[in-house]
């Protein structure tokens, strides 16, 4: 990375960022596999529905990110 002259902060900032969405990445996981087992109807709907799940779970981290104060950490 020093290689490219990429400092320190820019990749604390850039490995958060990825930790965080590496989380949601794995929830929506393991409720797209809950949904799957449970649901009667095929794979479109647990499809839709861990969708929508993920798209609220980012609305949620962006908001927090936002207008929590932590936007100084991400960008």
């Amino acid at each position: 990375m020093s290689d490219n002259k990429i400092n320190n902060k820019h990749i604390a900032k850039f490995l958060l960022g990825i930790s965080v969405v590496s989380v949601l990445t794995i929830l929506c996981c393991y409720i797209l596999s809950y949904f799957i087992k449970h649901s009667p109807e095929g794979l479109v709907i647990p499809i839709i529905k861990a969708t929508v799940l993920w798209l609220l779970g980012c609305v949620v981290f962006y908001v927090t990110v936002m207008y929590g104060g932590y936007a100084k950490y991400f960008s």
